[in-house]
């Protein structure tokens, strides 16, 4: 896994494990985090030719990368991390486990 800005690498995916005991790993990412660090993309000058900065808004202040998320991990390597989608996900989820437990209750409840 590389940085989608420096290429750095940062991590890796494990593909396959001989030992039985290691099978767990097989598809996860194993970040190397001594070498992550937290850049403010909008502080980051552009490469256009007015060579002017971006400006943060406010979701992308407000919401960093979840690093146990394999899916936010995933964008994030590939260049693709959103704030506003991550936010959006989230939210999703939390309504989604949200509505589990309310049905559990319900269930439990008869």
């Amino acid at each position: 896994m590389n940085c989608a800005i420096c290429r750095i690498t940062l991590g890796w995916q494990y593909l396959a494990a001989e030992d039985r005991t290691q099978r767990y790993k097989v598809g996860k990412y194993i970040l190397e985090t001594g070498r992550v660090v937290k850049v403010n993309w909008w502080e980051v000058e552009k490469e256009d030719d007015e060579n002017e900065t971006q400006k943060p808004s406010a979701a992308d202040s407000a919401i960093e990368v979840n690093l146990q998320d394999e899916e936010e991990l995933e964008e994030l390597f590939s260049g693709s991390w959103n704030a506003d989608r991550a936010g959006k996900r989230r939210e999703r989820r939390r309504r989604e486990q949200e509505s589990r437990r309310e049905k559990e209750f319900r269930r439990e409840g008869r």
